[in-house]
Formats: C-alpha cells, structure tokens, sequence
C-alpha cells in the first residue's frame, strides 16, 4: 500500500493516466468517508486499485502524521514484496494531484 503525498494546498486539478493498469475509485466531493481506507474490502480480489479522496478545491493538509494522510492511496498485489511495491509506485505516477 502507498499513500498519495501531493504537497500541502489546495488542489487544483486531478490528472489520472489513460491506462492507469488498476481499477481507481473516487471518493465524492465533500464526501467524508466513515473509514480510513475506502472501498478496501471491495479490493481484496483485485490485483491493484486506487481511492482519490481529493478533488479541485479541496486541501490537502500538511503530512506529519499518518491522520494526515487523506488524499488517496495505491494498494496492490504481486508475486512478492518487492513486486508489489514496484506496482504501487507505478501506478502513484499515473496519478497526480496538484496543489497551489
């Protein structure tokens, strides 16, 4: 699993890769989701997927602590460790959140 980590502001666009290779959920705008990790169970049987959680508009706090990691993140599977985390920071560059 791998957090999004756009730096502090406010977002102003969300840019999502064409072929993002993992299925990428939104949360809603002004939504607040009830748990840390939306849509986490609705994943277990993917190979990869991804949850933004920030929108146009929308800030992102400054990352001091893991509460503060609120603006999405990658989770994925592989064959082992170090391919799962190669698949999580692929697809972390296929989608980019920019701040002010």
């Amino acid at each position: 699993m791998r957090f999004f980590t756009p730096q502090p502001g406010q977002v102003r666009a969300v840019e999502v890769a064409t072929e993002v290779g993992a299925e990428v959920r939104r949360v809603s705008r002004g939504e607040t989701p009830l748990v840390f990790l939306p849509y986490l169970d609705e994943f277990r049987q993917l190979p990869a997927a991804a949850v933004i959680a920030k929108s146009p508009g929308d800030t992102v706090p400054e990352l001091l602590t893991v509460a503060d990691c609120v603006s999405g993140y990658v989770i994925a599977s592989g064959v082992d460790r170090e391919a799962a985390v190669t698949r999580c920071e692929e697809i972390d560059k296929d989608i980019r959140l920019l701040t002010d």
